[in-house]
């Protein structure tokens, strides 16, 4: 079951847009798995393709229908959170870097001066994030179409002339 979950939440994770998501996307997956445990009105029959289409309209019913607060959902996450850093933060800081203070640092480094950089990421809110920072303009911008991100995503930056759609075969003979 774990492991059906975790591979649920990679195709459904580019909804999230706010850590405690996760929570409910989790609970409403179990749901849909686990009809015996079934409180919401949303989750029989439902697949991840409308989780993905209909997230911001699935959020609020479900939320209503278990009598969840977001407030308590975000203590609940930050405490989770919290206590992660404490106990590893390298693998925190690996898996929630700041991506664009991230990238100001790296294009700072000497070593980096003169450099065309390229910047591969699979969330395309991130990427829009880069495009923001007038400091980052310099940088070339990849959306891998193999992450965390949806068809409608890929298509909206395809519309974006500063990002490039990257798919992984393409990526794999880039780092050759």
């Amino acid at each position: 079951m774990e492991d059906w979950i975790v591979d649920q939440m990679h195709i459904v994770r580019p909804v999230v847009e706010t850590g405690y998501e996760n929570l409910l996307l989790v609970r409403l997956l179990l749901e849909m798995r686990m009809p015996f445990i079934r409180k919401s009105s949303v989750s029989e029959g439902l697949t991840v393709e409308e989780i993905l289409e209909n997230w911001t309209k699935i959020k609020p019913v479900i939320m209503e229908e278990w009598d969840e607060k977001r407030d308590a959902l975000i203590d609940l996450f930050g405490k989770v959170r919290d206590k992660w850093m404490d106990q590893d933060l390298a693998s925190w800081i690996g898996a929630n870097s700041p991506k664009v203070e991230v990238l100001k640092l790296l294009q700072k480094k000497p070593e980096h001066q003169g450099l065309t950089l390229h910047f591969v990421e699979d969330r395309l809110a991130t990427l829009k994030n880069v495009i923001k920072e007038p400091e980052l303009d310099g940088w070339n911008l990849y959306l891998g179409d193999w992450g965390y991100n949806t068809q409608k995503e890929r298509e909206e930056a395809a519309s974006i002339p500063r990002i490039h759609l990257l798919g992984l075969s393409d990526f794999s003979k880039k780092l050759k």
